[in-house]
């Protein structure tokens, strides 16, 4: 029965092939932790859905798809190469320390403009309709 060991090796050999493919999707992000005052979402290609309330938000780690909902009216972006969408409070404010991120935001409320700071230069904001 050669061809029944031939298919069973094909078969560990495509296993072995995909096996490490398989973990580079995306998980979800460990829960939050408090530190200073602030939420803190930390992780590396994982996924963050959270919730904005009274403490502000950060961000740390990198190739992270994060979403924020509610009224945030302050996250601080450590990482890079995220992708973030969340809400902005009347006067809110993203501040973006790491490089290679893209905020996706949208205002909660009428009100004054959040103040986006993008302190490596290269960061990107995009406004959309709440």
């Amino acid at each position: 029965m050669p061809h029944v060991r031939l298919r069973r090796s094909a078969a560990v050999l495509a296993l072995a092939v995909l096996a490490p493919l398989a973990g580079c999707g995306w998980q979800q992000a460990e829960a939050p932790h408090i530190r200073d005052g602030w939420m803190v979402y930390t992780g590396d290609a994982t996924t963050v859905r959270g919730t904005c309330g009274v403490l502000p938000i950060e961000l740390t780690g990198s190739h992270t798809r994060v979403r924020l909902d509610g009224a945030c009216h302050a996250v601080l972006v450590t990482g890079s190469h995220n992708d973030i969408h969340v809400g902005l409070t009347p006067g809110g404010r993203v501040e973006v320390t790491g490089s290679h991120n893209d905020v996706w935001w949208h205002r909660t409320g009428p009100g004054p403009r959040p103040t986006l700071l993008d302190r490596s230069g290269r960061n990107g904001f995009h406004e959309q309709a709440g």
